[in-house]
Parts: C-alpha cells; structure tokens; sequence
C-alpha cells in the first residue's frame, strides 16, 4: 500500500506564535508615523472609538523606529494637518479632545508635542 501523503507545513495559527522579528516588522520612518496616524484619526473621527486611538498610539509607540523617527511628534504632526482639514466644528472638537487626553494621561510626552508642531509650522513656511 502506498505510504500517506504528508500534510504540508503550515504557518502557526495564531501570530503571538510567529517569531518575534516577524511581529515586529520594519523599522518606522517618521513618514510612517505620519501616514498611520493619518490614518487611526480619520478613523478615530469616523467612529469616535477613544480605546482604539488610544491602542493605535501604544502600538506606534512599542513599534521599532527607524533613525528619522526618534519619537512620536508625527502624530501631533499629522493631527494638526487633520486640524486644518476638518469639515466641521465637531471634527476639531473631537480631535482637540483626543489630544488632550493623551498629553493628559501621559501618552503623548510635552516635547513630541512641541517636535509635532514644529515639524507642520516648517512645512508652512516651505509652502509660503
């Protein structure tokens, strides 16, 4: 009788059991940090979810960095442009809030804030 055939290798069923360089990914360039947080603010706007923005921060923060991305000012960098990109009153609000709250609880360090602000008031002067 022929032997069985053996099943082919699978991947592990749940990502905590891949390596850890696996999980970890590529290091973070600051234009990086920028398009993420784009991305979890409109999503923050589009659902209000304070816990998922909040998780989204935590994971850009334990993300490996590359050299051009020493801290998380992208952040503040990206909500000031979502600032100046709103469509309404509440869309600020919302975003203002977010912000506070996160320098608040010590998610958000005062010098990324500052770093942040910096970095989008530059971007302004390029453009003048």
């Amino acid at each position: 009788a022929p032997a069985p055939a053996q099943a082919p290798a699978q991947a592990p069923a749940h990502p905590a059991a891949a390596p850890a360089s696996s999980k970890l990914g590529k290091p973070l360039s600051a234009e990086d940090i920028v398009n993420k947080s784009k991305s979890f603010l409109r999503e923050y706007l589009s659902i209000g979810d304070r816990k998922e923005a909040a998780l989204c921060l935590s994971e850009l923060r334990s993300a490996p960095k590359a050299s051009d991305a020493k801290d998380l000012s992208g952040i503040v960098d990206a909500a000031v442009q979502e600032l100046f990109d709103a469509q309404n009153d509440r869309a600020v609000t919302s975003l203002i809030d977010l912000l506070v709250s996160f320098i608040a609880e010590g998610q958000l360090q005062a010098d990324e804030v500052v770093n942040g602000v910096k970095s989008y008031t530059t971007q302004l002067g390029d453009i003048a």
